[in-house]
């Protein structure tokens, strides 16, 4: 797997679940540890925290891989954004988009800006 800083903010791990008996690869962005983006996500109505980061992303998957949005199962909290995927393409795709917006705060604005009400934190 490719190391962490590869697709900043986003940690990916792999697991194993006993009752799917199937690996699993779990995506999390600590929203405590990505405190510069909280002006941004406040402009737009939001808060940087895991929920806030969960809409971010959703929408992110809706504009630019529908495809892939079906794929992706939350758990985020408060200070956490989860994401857990079955499928390693996926992830990679996931995670290079998260990276690449989060390099580019047009890019992430514009994301932030579509952002539904019923998806902000």
């Amino acid at each position: 797997m490719q190391n962490k800083t590869e697709f900043y903010p986003c940690t990916i791990a792999k697991g194993y679940s006993e009752d799917t008996m199937k690996s699993y690869f779990d995506l999390f962005i600590d929203a405590d540890m990505v405190e510069d983006y909280d002006l941004l996500f406040e402009k737009y109505e939001n808060y940087a925290n895991g929920y806030g980061w969960e809409g971010l992303i959703i929408t992110l998957a809706r504009e630019c891989a529908p495809e892939i949005e079906q794929e992706l199962d939350f758990d985020s909290e408060a200070g956490t954004f989860v994401c857990y995927l079955t499928n390693e393409h996926t992830l990679l795709k996931l995670a290079t988009l998260i990276s690449q917006m989060c390099a580019n705060p047009d890019f992430m604005e514009t994301m932030l800006s579509k952002v539904p009400t019923e998806l902000r934190g």
